[in-house]
């Protein structure tokens, strides 16, 4: 079924106010996945991968249109040749990727991609080539991972591309259908050849984004459902939706939902030690004496996310109750084995906020309350950041490494804590203004902001 919007007066979950939908006869079509040019600036050819087999990861959420397919039965994908030369191959899979262990394993679901009923294929000089439909089912959510044994030299690749990874072995060797492989070699954000991936099943009125967060939650009201939409994709929209890696409005209508990660089904939150914080409805969480809320998250143990053991990555949060004392109380810390990484709103006169490098004079302030951020975005500095402004630069390399042994941890018994997140910082300024702004939003919505 499909859905038409219709107008009617008065609330209707989870659309916005002033619409309903209602079924009608579905028809299913194609629709696409992904789609990413290889023939753009920035795209180039490879060669020496004759016998190799190579494997393509492609993330939630890497589509240009960002579309849930419903139903989804088949599957088929497009490969580009290199602009000199041949792309060939005798084995292609495809499949969902692995819930645990490397991020370029498969579950256990893939299947053979023919092409014209044949399970080799070539093509060449820039041109491209589309397979057979395949049955498999595609919802969105997870990652598509397309393995394939190379039998010819030339390939085209694009470099340096958000929502990919590519790895390969080396010497060359044939596991093109293998389901927990060891590949030798990371190549980094590449897209190799994959052009375009498309899914036949049932378009949704709803990004994904959207869609799998409500899944996973009580059913809000109205208001609610919109402030989570408008918070959703405006980051989409954005363009920093595919680096954030946890996101948290703690100031939710629930305990449950306020835990719930809004960006993935994964890194929900934990209340540690006895359970002694308080949740206030719509305001957010207070730790106890001996209680926090785990996110869960290590970068030494879950790899393959944004935010990477580097530490070119960002943590934020909101705070709304003012701590007047002063305590020097983390916010938000990862420990490192040197240095820990962490945002301490008042101390002393001072906000202090480091990642993996410590920050020896922090920056003047008065009131607890409000938003901060710490972003590292090269080797030689951070940044502070409090209510989409700029705290200061400071100059510092990188001491030691994240510790393996504790995950990054959210709020304190001194304040209130009414949203996190976490995940990979961009080499620009802008991207911790907009997501401030959009986090401030929500919080203005549900009468929760404060500045």
């Amino acid at each position: 079924m499909s859905l038409i919007k219709r107008k009617l007066m008065g609330p209707s979950f989870p659309f916005s106010v002033g619409t309903y939908y209602t079924a009608a006869p579905a028809t299913a079509a194609w629709f696409t996945v992904f789609e990413r040019s290889l023939s753009t600036s920035g795209s180039l050819d490879g060669s020496g991968w004759t016998g190799i087999t190579n494997r393509q990861v492609i993330f939630p959420y890497s589509g240009g249109g960002f579309d849930r397919i419903n139903n989804g039965t088949q599957l088929k994908i497009t490969l580009q040749a290199p602009a000199s030369g041949t792309l060939s191959w005798d084995k292609l899979y495809i499949g969902n990727g692995a819930t645990s262990g490397d991020i370029y394993d498969f579950d256990g679901t893939q299947v053979q991609v023919l092409f014209s009923g044949s399970a080799s294929g070539s093509v060449s000089s820039g041109g491209f080539i589309t397979s057979d439909a395949v049955a498999y089912s595609h919802d969105g959510s997870r990652s598509l991972v397309v393995s394939m044994h190379h039998t010819s030299s030339e390939v085209r690749l694009r470099s340096s591309v958000v929502g990919f990874r590519h790895f390969y072995t080396y010497p060359a060797s044939d596991t093109a259908s293998v389901t927990n492989d060891t590949m030798n070699n990371d190549d980094g954000s590449n897209l190799y050849s994959v052009t375009k991936i498309e899914a036949f099943g049932y378009g949704s009125v709803e990004a994904y984004a959207v869609k799998q967060f409500f899944d996973r939650i009580a059913t809000p009201t109205t208001a609610r459902a919109t402030a989570y939409r408008d918070l959703i994709m405006g980051l989409v929209n954005d363009g920093d939706w595919l680096r954030i890696d946890g996101l948290y409005m703690i100031a939710g209508a629930d305990f449950a939902t306020s835990k719930t990660n809004i960006k993935q089904n994964n890194f929900n939150l934990v209340e540690t030690g006895p359970a002694d914080g308080t949740f206030v409805a719509d305001h957010g969480y207070t730790g106890g004496a001996s209680s926090v809320l785990s996110t869960q998250f290590n970068p030494n143990i879950n790899t393959g996310y944004n935010f990477g053991t580097s530490g070119n990555n960002y943590m934020l949060c909101y705070l709304t109750t003012n701590d007047a004392v002063g305590t020097g109380v983390p916010a938000v810390i990862l420990n490192g084995t040197l240095v820990d990484s962490f945002i301490v709103p008042l101390y002393a006169g001072n906000m202090y906020a480091q990642m993996l490098a410590t920050d020896s004079t922090g920056a003047a302030n008065t009131n607890v309350q409000g938003q901060y951020a710490v972003s590292r975005t090269s080797s030689t500095d951070f940044t502070r950041w409090k209510n989409g402004s700029s705290a200061g630069t400071v100059t510092a390399s990188p001491s030691g490494v994240f510790n393996a042994a504790f995950p990054m941890l959210f709020g304190n018994n001194a304040f209130q804590i009414a949203a996190g997140t976490f995940g990979a910082a961009q080499a620009f300024s802008s991207q911790m203004q907009r997501i401030m702004a959009r986090i401030n939003t929500y919080q203005t919505a549900i009468g929760n902001n404060v500045y």
